[in-house]
């Protein structure tokens, strides 16, 4: 899992996870943590900042499967980056 909040991930972070990817024939997941506003509910749509990140997704799996490696891209939701990122890892096996 590849997660960040921006508009822009850390070139050194998505090296690291292909060629580690690469090593132990692994699927990438780039995850974009989403923030859900108090005042809206969890499931609300959130189409500004999903119209933002998706090129940025798109683009990572262009690299990823350029480079031989699979990708499981991901948007996920919290009240913070850090509920978002725990509800990420308690969804996963």
């Amino acid at each position: 899992m590849v997660p960040f909040t921006g508009m822009s991930i850390s070139r050194r972070a998505f090296d690291a996870a292909i060629r580690l990817a690469r090593v132990e024939d692994a699927t990438i997941m780039p995850t974009y943590l989403a923030r859900v506003p108090r005042h809206l509910a969890l499931d609300a749509p959130l189409p500004n900042q999903c119209l933002q990140v998706m090129p940025l997704l798109e683009a990572i799996e262009q690299r990823a499967i350029a480079q031989g490696v699979r990708v499981d891209s991901r948007i996920v939701r919290g009240r913070t980056y850090r509920d978002a990122l725990l509800r990420t890892l308690d969804a996963e096996p």
